[in-house]
């Protein structure tokens, strides 16, 4: 089935739904929380990608995982393991990767929550004419878990979200990210939340370890690359009336995105 359609019948089948389960959603900072306590940790991620074949679901996993893992070793953090897991019991894939942690002598488990969704969204609401637009949107949650006693020490619920559609106010226009494009935007939005900003020159405001880059993984993306080519031209295009997820992200008309 091409890519197109493919994640046409995803976004229908996830609907408007939001990343559910028993899991709190209330933020939560440890008031002695720094984030060299994830300076070597383990990772758990659910990800959610409704109605995909094995081979796409496969393939997608990996991208994701890779550029979550990408992120992390730019900001030299150590992963000791990564689990990746569909939307299953929370509590017991929990048990489990913590106890992998302290087998594994980590200070920290990192669980990532995800799954794609579709969303009405607000965009350019400070400008002089403010839109309504429909966007599949990766919605993410992280929390990080101590592995000696599995006690939450930070929990983001928010700003983690990114929609598919990329809007460009001010010249009016936008476009579609390609799955890459979403994937890596998603990881830097994940790692900025447990890290903060990328420190500046003689910032001392992240640890000494934020500032280096470790080659700890490897880990080329079977999908990196957009098969734009492939698509027939009206695909690639961004309409309206289109629910697809165009692998290609040219550049279009705001008119033709909003209604």
């Amino acid at each position: 089935m091409p890519l197109p359609l493919v994640l046409t019948a995803l976004l229908f089948a996830a609907g408007c739904a939001s990343i559910t389960g028993d899991r709190e959603t209330v933020p939560v900072r440890a008031a002695d929380f720094t984030p060299a306590e994830i300076r070597q940790t383990t990772v758990l991620i659910r990800l959610g990608l409704p109605n995909l074949d094995d081979r796409r679901r496969s393939s997608f996993t990996a991208d994701y995982e890779g550029a979550l893992l990408d992120a992390l070793n730019a900001r030299a953090v150590i992963v000791k393991d990564t689990r990746v897991l569909g939307e299953r019991d929370r509590a017991t894939d929990t048990t489990a990767a913590l106890a992998r942690a302290r087998d594994l002598d980590a200070g920290a488990l990192i669980v990532v929550d995800a799954r794609m969704t579709s969303r009405r969204l607000s965009v350019c609401e400070d400008s002089e004419r403010p839109r309504r637009i429909e966007s599949a949107v990766l919605a993410q949650r992280v929390e990080v878990l101590r592995a000696g006693d599995g006690a939450t020490r930070l929990r983001i619920v928010e700003g983690l979200d990114v929609p598919v559609v990329q809007v460009d106010c001010e010249a009016g226009r936008a476009r579609r990210r390609t799955m890459p494009e979403t994937f890596s935007e998603a990881a830097e939005r994940i790692v900025r939340g447990l890290l903060g900003p990328w420190p500046q020159p003689g910032s001392a405001m992240l640890p000494s370890f934020s500032r280096l880059r470790m080659a700890v993984t490897s880990r080329p993306s079977a999908s990196v690359t957009s098969n734009s080519s492939a698509m027939p031209a009206s695909m690639r295009s961004c309409t309206s009336a289109s629910r697809s997820w165009p692998a290609g992200g040219s550049w279009c008309d705001f008119q033709r995105m909003t209604k």
